[in-house]
């Protein structure tokens, strides 16, 4: 036996990981919350793109190697999500992840 809950006017946003299992799920969880359409699902990768950066994907790579970065744009990225730091490159996490 199912159990749906009524549809609420909260704003509600699905975010998934782009594979078939977490588009299913946010299917199920929409049906569950009354909505009467499939909701517009937001993969990561519409996240995760270059919403973060305020260079190019190319210009964070240069940036990277001329660091010495061995690990290049991506060890620089986890400086950044873990440190903080390179204003310059990167938008602070929390108020973007608000926009």
């Amino acid at each position: 036996m199912q159990h749906f809950a009524a549809k609420t006017e909260e704003e509600f946003s699905y975010v998934t990981s782009g594979f078939v299992r977490t588009n299913e799920t946010a299917n199920q969880i929409s049906k569950g919350r009354g909505e009467a359409t499939l909701p517009k699902l937001i993969t990561n990768h519409d996240i995760t793109g270059n919403w973060f950066l305020k260079i190019s994907a190319d210009s964070l790579a240069k940036q990277a190697t001329a660091l010495g970065l061995k690990g290049s744009s991506i060890e620089l990225m986890a400086h950044w999500a873990y440190e903080g730091g390179y204003p310059e490159t990167f938008y602070e996490m929390e108020p973007r992840a608000q926009e």
